[in-house]
């Protein structure tokens, strides 16, 4: 019988490597549908997920939109009615700027 501790050390290492793996995956599937606008009002019953799902390829993409709105959104998990999600279409892509936030502009 194996030590705990070993399996629980391969095991935390093998989630790791899938993570590692996977994250640029997703980065690169942050692309645009055709449908989506340049901004979202927030409405009841709205989630970072679900703007992400409907207007984005992706909706494991919700962390870059919350990145963009940061100083709209302070917490991902609490989103309200009202608020405007900012989308910047930069060469299709997510950007992590409001539209016409400036030069320091990092594209995921």
């Amino acid at each position: 019988m194996k030590n705990f501790s070993t399996v629980a050390t391969r095991a935390a290492a093998v989630a790791l490597v899938v993570c590692a793996v996977a994250s640029p995956v997703q980065a690169a599937e942050c692309k645009f549908r055709p449908n989506a606008p340049d901004q979202h009002v927030v409405v009841k019953g709205d989630t970072l997920w679900d703007i992400s799902g409907a207007f984005l390829q992706n909706p494991w993409c919700w962390p870059q939109v919350w990145g963009m709105n940061r100083d709209e959104i302070r917490n991902p998990h609490w989103i309200y009615p009202g608020q405007v999600i900012y989308f910047d279409r930069t060469r299709g892509r997510l950007s992590l700027t409001r539209p016409g936030g400036g030069q320091n502009r990092i594209e995921v």
